[in-house]
This record gives C-alpha cells, sequence and structure tokens, in this order.
C-alpha cells in the first residue's frame, strides 16, 4: 500500500526545466536519489514502464517519479556514478506452475479468479472453497465453467465446505497448495467482517501447525488475508500471517490519488494490467554473486536494470512482522544508502515476469 499514497509514497510526473539532454533512461535512473524513475509518459499521454536502459525519451515526454512528495524530487545536475553489480547469478525464478486455494467470497471474487487465470501459468491449480453462501451459488458455477471454458490449460475447480470442522479442513489441504487466500465476506460492519476473517485465519494456521508437528517440519504454504480496518493489523500479525491486504484502505488511497492526478490512472490501469510490467518481490540472490556482502541501494539499482527491471526498494525479512518497520518495506532509498542482506530478502521491482 506504500506505492498507492498519502501513506508513504506517490506518484508524480516531472521533467527537469533543462529538459532530458538526450540521455539514456540508465542515466536518468541514477540523477534521482530518494526518488525513482519507474517510465515516462508520453506527450499523446501514453504510458511507457520500465522502458530499455537505453531509452531515450524525448524533449516533452514526463518522467514518472515514485516519491515521498513532490518537494523530495531533485534532479541532480549530473548523474551519480553507477557501480558496476557484477556478474548476475544464473538464477531462474520461473514456476513451472502455482497452486491457490482461495477460501471464501466476496463480491470481488469475480474479477478476482479472472485476473488469477490470466497470470498464473498452464497447469497450475486454481480452487476456490466456500461455506455459507448460497446467495452467490449461480455467480460462483457461472464463473467456474466460464474459466474452465476459456483456460482448459488450468485446473479451476470450487468446493463447498465448512471448514471450521477440522476433518473438513484436512480434507481440503491447504498445506498443499503454494498460496492460501481468505477472502473477507461482504457487509457494512468491518469489524464483524474483520472477526470472521481472522477466525478463518487461526482455523488454517491451527491445521498448518498439526501439519507442522507432524511432517516434522512447516510447509511452504504461504497464506495472504483481506481485512477491512488497519486497526486489526495487529491481530492478523499475532496469527503468523505476514501477509494481508487492505482492501478499502488500498482502493481508497488509489482514488485519492487519482482525483488529484487524474493521469495517475493510466500508470495504474498499466501495472494491473497482465500485459508489460508489474511489482515483484524477487530475492537478492537472483542479483548478486554474493548476497550476503554489504551493497548500495546504487548496486541494487544497476543490478536490477542488468535484468531489464527498476527497482523501487527492498523487503528485508526480519522486519516482516514489524509495523514500525512497515513489515521490512523500505520504498527508494538514498542511492549510497548500504544493506546487509540475508538470503530471505528481497528487491521490489518493476519487471515483466516474475523470473
Amino acid at each position: 500500500s506504500s506505492l498507492v499514497g498519502f501513506d508513504g509514497q506517490e506518484m508524480y510526473f516531472y521533467r527537469p526545466e533543462s529538459g532530458w539532454k538526450d540521455e539514456s533512461f540508465k542515466q536518468i535512473l541514477f540523477r534521482f536519489s530518494g526518488s525513482c524513475v519507474m517510465g515516462f509518459q508520453h506527450a499523446d499521454g501514453s504510458i511507457l514502464l520500465n522502458p530499455p536502459a537505453d531509452f531515450r525519451p524525448a524533449a516533452n515526454d514526463k518522467a514518472i517519479i515514485l516519491a515521498e512528495d513532490d518537494s523530495t524530487i531533485e534532479y541532480l545536475s549530473s548523474p551519480a556514478e553507477i557501480p558496476d553489480p557484477g556478474t548476475l547469478p544464473n538464477f531462474d525464478m520461473h514456476l513451472d506452475q502455482e497452486s491457490y486455494l482461495i477460501m471464501g467470497w466476496n463480491r470481488k471474487g469475480v474479477t478476482i479468479l479472472r485476473e488469477y487465470a490470466d497470470y498464473i501459468p498452464s497447469g497450475s491449480i486454481m480452487t476456490v472453497a466456500t461455506h455459507n453462501v448460497a446467495e452467490h451459488h449461480d455467480e460462483i458455477r457461472e464463473t467456474i465453467a466460464e474459466l474452465q471454458s476459456k483456460y482448459p490449460q488450468l485446473n479451476v475447480e470450487w468446493k463447498e465446505t465448512d471448514w471450521t470442522d477440522p476433518a473438513s479442513m484436512a480434507a481440503l489441504a491447504p498445506e498443499r497448495y503454494q498460496n492460501v487466500i481468505l477472502l473477507a465476506t461482504d457487509g457494512t460492519n468491518p469489524e464483524s467482517i474483520d472477526a470472521a476473517s481472522i477466525a478463518g485465519l487461526l482455523q488454517v494456521r491451527h491445521h498448518l501447525k498439526a501439519v507442522e508437528q507432524k511432517q516434522g517440519h512447516p510447509p511452504s504454504t504461504r497464506v495472504i488475508c483481506e481485512i477491512m480496518d488497519s486497526e486489526n493489523i495487529d491481530l492478523v500479525l499475532e496469527t503468523g500471517v505476514k501477509d494481508f491486504l487492505i482492501s478499502n484502505q488500498f482502493i481508497s488511497r488509489i482514488l485519492a490519488q487519482v482525483a488529484l492526478e487524474p493521469d495517475v490512472q493510466d500508470v495504474y490501469d498499466d501495472l494491473f494490467s497482465p500485459e508489460g510490467s508489474e511489482i515483484y518481490l524477487k530475492p537478492v540472490t537472483a542479483y548478486f554473486q554474493d548476497p550476503l556482502k554489504p551493497h548500495s541501494y546504487a548496486e541494487c539499482m544497476a543490478a536490477a536494470l542488468n535484468r531489464k527491471e527498476v527497482c523501487l526498494g527492498i523487503r528485508i525479512h526480519r522486519f516482516e512482522g514489524d509495523k514500525e518497520r512497515n513489515h521490512g518495506v523500505l520504498l527508494i532509498p538514498q542511492l549510497d544508502e548500504v544493506f546487509e542482506f540475508t538470503g530471505r530478502d528481497r528487491l521490489i521491482v518493476l519487471a515483466e515476469d516474475d523470473g
């Protein structure tokens, strides 16, 4: 949510008075410290995110800048020194297939399933599990049938089950999935909606703990929860879940920023479409031969550029559960800031795919 404004970083359109001086994107990228060029808006309003390193913007192109505030955007008189990050590791992160268990249903369910189906690779599994949603039966059945017809390369199924029953939860087997996503129920009372979500989280975590005790190691399943009220983040963290989406807050921030700068909507439309570049968190081991030695943020930028990506920040694993440290997320540090990474830390990048 730091990307969508007013609680961290926002997007701005910027062009220096002196123009771009026929410099390449790589050179322009290192003319900013503490803010970052994500791409360009052309004179006709079209958007280009994550351009090639040798791309040269036209004189009237505007840079799309991620910054804490427009007052913090500083165009350096000359580019900062561009470090040599060394040879990239031989690292392939592409997954042959993915698996998702989506528990619950709400009015966003149809859109969520369609978006996932557009993104995930052939052979992937997407299971919807619902309980007490009789009013949505026709909608769910029609959506599943639509996806099964349109995406025959995917395994899409729907299970009706009462996962509050331990035997039903065991039969659902969330530990067999890479990702478990708990959707908030529809309603008008955020407290009661989040109470139901947290109860579901506890049931999933209790099952995964039992699996851990049985097999001797924790399942690799990643659990993600949708919540409505940011005041309930601490309760979610106490369940052991470190990934969550405050959906109302997320949408409200986008709308607020678009209200002030309508062209930002074109950037979000590009970011959230299956084509082009999206935001990914990728392990530092994909960027450095020796990721455990200290690296400056400038080196992170240069290494990402070598992978045809734009580095927007970092995520430090050991701070994932620390709300005061923004759950380990640090966007657009100064170029000279140095980090001592572990193998579980990640770069936040704008990239064409997850590989």
